[in-house]
C-alpha cells in the first residue's frame, strides 16, 4: 500500500522536448517583428510629410464692387442683362429713352448757331465789311434748317442794320451838301455886297469934297452913306450867315461820327456778350450731350452681374437710383481665413495653401492654389461666439480656378483651407503629443 502511494505520488517523468524544432521559428518570430519595428522606426525619424494648418474660411466681399447708377435717371427703353451674366468692359446694359434729354440737346445747338451767327454778323459790322463771312463750324451745318434759318437771320439783319446806319448818315451827307450850297451862295453875297460897298465907297470920297464946296446935292450924299450903311449891314449878316451854316456842318459832321461810334459800342458791347454767352451755351451743350451719351449705359469694367434692380422695359429710373452691382473679374480671388490662435505662429505670409469650396456638389473636388499675403497683427474675438483668431487673407490667381468655378464664386461662399507649415518627420508626428505633455508638465514642475 505505501509502495503504491509512493509510487501515485512519485513525478511522473515526461518526454523530453524536441528543442531543435521550436527554437528557430521563435527567432523567426522576433526577427521579424524586429526588422518590421526597426525599418519602421528608421522611415518615420527619417520620412517626412508636409505638415499644414486646417482652418475655415470664406470668399471675400469685394471692396471695389461697384454699383451702377444713372445721374439723372429717366424712362427705361432696353434691358440688356440679367443676373448672373458676366459683361466686358464697354458693354451696353440699358437704354433709357432719349426724347427729352435730345431735345433740350438739340435746343441749345440752335441756341449755340443763333449765337455763332450773331457773333459773325457782329464781326461784319466791327469790321465795316460788305458781308458777313460766317465760320466753318456753321458752314458745315448749314444743311439743318435751324442753322441755315440763323444764317439768313443775321444776313437780314446786317443789310437792316447797315442800310439803316447809312440812311442816317446819308441824311446828314445831304445836309451837309446843302448848307456847303447856302455857304456857296452866301460867299457869292459877301462878295457882291463887298464890291457894292467898295464902289459907293469910292463914289462917295468923290462927290463929298464937291458937296462941301456945294456942287454935289447934300441930300445925295446922304443918300449913298445911307445906302453903305445898309450894304455894311446886309454884308454883316451875309458872314453871320455863313458862319452860322459852317456851324450846321460841324455838327452835321458831328452828328454822322456819334452815329457811326454809338453803332460800333453798340457792336461791341453786342460782341462781348456773345463772346461770353457762347462758351456757356457750348458748356451746357457739352453737359446736355453728355447725358445723351449716358443714356447708353455702359459696363466701366468687366465682371458679373448681381442684384439687378430694374426688371421692367418702359418703368422710371430715378437719379442716382443703383440699377444693378457689378463684381469684378479680378486676376486675383481673395479669401478670409480665420487661424486659431494655437496655430499662428506656423503660419507666415507667403505660405502656400490649398483651397476647396465644399460647396460644389461634386465626388472630386479640383484642387486649388494660394498663398497668404496678410495676418492680422492681432487676434480678434468673435462678438458671437466669443472665440478669438486671426485674420488672414488667401489670394488665389485666376489661372488656378477651374472655368466651371468662374462667375460663381460669390461673396460668403465657405472654403477649406491647408495652409502648409513646412515639412516634419512621421516620428514628430507620432511623438509631438507625448512630447508636448512632457514639457507641459515640466513647466509646471
Amino acid at each position: 500500500m505505501n509502495a503504491l502511494v509512493q509510487a501515485k505520488n512519485a513525478p511522473v517523468s515526461k518526454p523530453a522536448p524536441e528543442g531543435g524544432k521550436q527554437l528557430p521559428y521563435s527567432l523567426i518570430g522576433y526577427g521579424i517583428i524586429f526588422v518590421v519595428f526597426g525599418v519602421f522606426g528608421a522611415w518615420s525619424a527619417i520620412a517626412k510629410l508636409d505638415s499644414a494648418v486646417i482652418a475655415s474660411g470664406s470668399v471675400a466681399v469685394e471692396s471695389n464692387r461697384k454699383k451702377i447708377q444713372h445721374y439723372e435717371g429717366g424712362i427705361v427703353r432696353e434691358i440688356l442683362v440679367k443676373d448672373n451674366q458676366a459683361v466686358n468692359k464697354g458693354d451696353l446694359l440699358f437704354r433709357l429713352d432719349p426724347l427729352q434729354a435730345e431735345a433740350q440737346a438739340e435746343l441749345l445747338r440752335g441756341q449755340i448757331d443763333g449765337a455763332l451767327a450773331l457773333e459773325a454778323r457782329l464781326i461784319a459790322e466791327q469790321e465795316k465789311s460788305d458781308a458777313i463771312t460766317f465760320p466753318q463750324e456753321l458752314l458745315d451745318r448749314a444743311g439743318r434748317l435751324s442753322t441755315r434759318k440763323n444764317m439768313i437771320d443775321q444776313e437780314r439783319q446786317f443789310k437792316e442794320r447797315r442800310a439803316s446806319v447809312l440812311g442816317q448818315i446819308g441824311i446828314l451827307d445831304s445836309r451837309i451838301e446843302q448848307l456847303q450850297r447856302t455857304i456857296a451862295g452866301l460867299d457869292a453875297v459877301k462878295i457882291s455886297t463887298e464890291g457894292q460897298i467898295k464902289s459907293i465907297k469910292e463914289e462917295y470920297e468923290k462927290v463929298s469934297s464937291l458937296a462941301e464946296r456945294g456942287y454935289y446935292p447934300v441930300n445925295r450924299l446922304k443918300s449913298m452913306e445911307r445906302e453903305i450903311f445898309s450894304l455894311e449891314g446886309r454884308l454883316g449878316q451875309t458872314v453871320s450867315d455863313i458862319a452860322r451854316n459852317e456851324n450846321g456842318i460841324g455838327e452835321a459832321k458831328l452828328q454822322i461820327l456819334q452815329t457811326q461810334q454809338k453803332f460800333q459800342e453798340e457792336v461791341s458791347d453786342a460782341l462781348r456778350e456773345v463772346g461770353v454767352q457762347i462758351p456757356e451755351l457750348q458748356e451746357r451743350r457739352r453737359m446736355a450731350q453728355d447725358i445723351v451719351n449716358r443714356l447708353e449705359i455702359r459696363s466701366p469694367l468687366s465682371g458679373i452681374v448681381q442684384n439687378l434692380q430694374v426688371h421692367t422695359v418702359g418703368g422710371v429710373v430715378r437719379a442716382g437710383e443703383p440699377l444693378l452691382e457689378l463684381v469684378p473679374i479680378n486676376d486675383v480671388l481673395h479669401l478670409e481665413v480665420r487661424i486659431n490662435p494655437v496655430d499662428i505662429n506656423h503660419v507666415k505670409i507667403g505660405s502656400d495653401t490649398e483651397v476647396r469650396f465644399p460647396g460644389f456638389k461634386s465626388r472630386t473636388l479640383p484642387l486649388i492654389l494660394g498663398q497668404v499675403r496678410s495676418v492680422s497683427p492681432d487676434r480678434i474675438t468673435d462678438p458671437a461666439t466669443n472665440e478669438p483668431y486671426y485674420l488672414g487673407i488667401v489670394e488665389v490667381q485666376d489661372s488656378q480656378i477651374p472655368d466651371e468655378y468662374k462667375g460663381k464664386l460669390t461673396a460668403g461662399m465657405p472654403a477649406d483651407l491647408f495652409i502648409a507649415t513646412g515639412e516634419r518627420t512621421v516620428a514628430d508626428y507620432l511623438l509631438s503629443p507625448f512630447t508636448d505633455v512632457a514639457r507641459k508638465s515640466l513647466r509646471e514642475l
